[in-house]
């Protein structure tokens, strides 16, 4: 299963974590994919740039390059969400409850335009 969505967040960054979590990570001065350990933060496209192109899927969307990313994430409640620093849901993904593998790939630049997201696996 693959879900597909542009995405403008109103900041530079999304969150993708257990709809539950609370401990978000905080960019500091250098701009990159993140961790606290229970929420991860993914900078993303300038609003004013244009939209972000969020491909999330399970085993179907892993690509053949290593992730920029690649970490686990608690998801008690069965899902993951991909949420914006409003805590607005831009897209919820299913998961095993417990703990989640999540791998991901950018376009290589700092601020990426197109992002995938590997859930599980």
């Amino acid at each position: 299963m693959i879900e597909r969505r542009m995405i403008v967040p109103p900041n530079l960054q999304f969150f993708i974590s257990d709809p539950d979590a609370v401990d978000v990570p905080v960019q500091g001065e250098s701009i990159r994919i993140i961790s606290s350990g229970e929420c991860i933060s993914v900078p993303c496209r300038y609003r004013d740039e244009g939209e972000t192109e969020l491909i999330v899927g399970d085993n179907e969307a892993i690509l053949p390059e290593a992730p920029q990313f690649d970490g686990t994430i608690p998801t008690p409640s069965g899902s993951v969400l991909f949420s914006d620093v409003e805590m607005t849901e831009l897209l919820s993904f299913p998961a095993p409850a417990g703990t989640t593998r999540v791998r991901i790939w950018t376009d290589g630049s700092t601020f990426p335009d197109r992002i995938v997201v590997a859930i599980g696996g």
